[in-house]
């Protein structure tokens, strides 16, 4: 395991909506696909794999949470948590259940 991904690995953590929203509002939060690893995206940005995470976007398989993105963890607020990476300056989480 890379020293950048065990890193990652430690800072996963679940974490409330609640903590997230200010994250989301100001355009920090990544939502990451189901279908990938969580780890994997986390360590393409911060080692600036830029080629890979443009794909990933491009693809629509990782994307910035928009508004539509905030209203949806906004209705489901206070019925589980999620679990989060911190990859400086953003907060990656995994989509909500059922997104796709």
């Amino acid at each position: 395991m890379s020293d950048v991904r065990a890193l990652l690995a430690e800072s996963m953590a679940p974490a409330e909506w609640g903590w997230l929203r200010s994250h989301a509002l100001a355009g920090r939060m990544v939502v990451v696909s189901r279908s990938l690893d969580l780890l994997d995206v986390g360590e393409a940005i911060a080692t600036d794999n830029t080629e890979q995470v443009k794909n990933w976007l491009d693809a629509g398989l990782a994307m910035v949470a928009d508004q539509a993105e905030i209203d949806r963890r906004d209705r489901q607020s206070g019925k589980a948590e999620t679990i989060a990476a911190i990859v400086q300056p953003f907060v990656l989480v995994p989509e909500l259940e059922g997104d796709r």
